[in-house]
């Protein structure tokens, strides 16, 4: 069985590795990894978004509406987001 990390930090490290990124973009970069999970939904991912905004892993970079009028919000990764992970992501993980 092929480790993997915890969906939350694989989030940040997804966030981490891109300039700006939304649910919308996690789920296309990250569905082939947790696609058949029962979490991997994008109410689940705006919900992850907004929780690592309001604890300063994130912050919020610019919001976009799609073709269907509904909102798309971007984001990108803090300094402190980048510090949690240099001190917390496993050593056994490389992306």
């Amino acid at each position: 069985m092929t480790r993997m990390l915890p969906f939350r930090f694989r989030l940040m490290d997804y966030l981490a590795s891109v300039d700006e990124a939304s649910p919308r973009t996690a789920i296309a970069a990250l569905g082939s990894e947790y696609g058949d999970r029962k979490f991997f939904t994008e109410k689940k991912l705006v919900e992850d978004f907004l929780s690592m905004q309001a604890n300063g892993i994130a912050e919020e970079t610019r919001v976009t509406m799609d073709d269907a009028g509904g909102l798309e919000c971007f984001y990108e990764i803090t300094d402190y987001g980048r510090d949690l992970l240099d001190k917390y992501l496993p050593a056994w993980y490389t992306n």
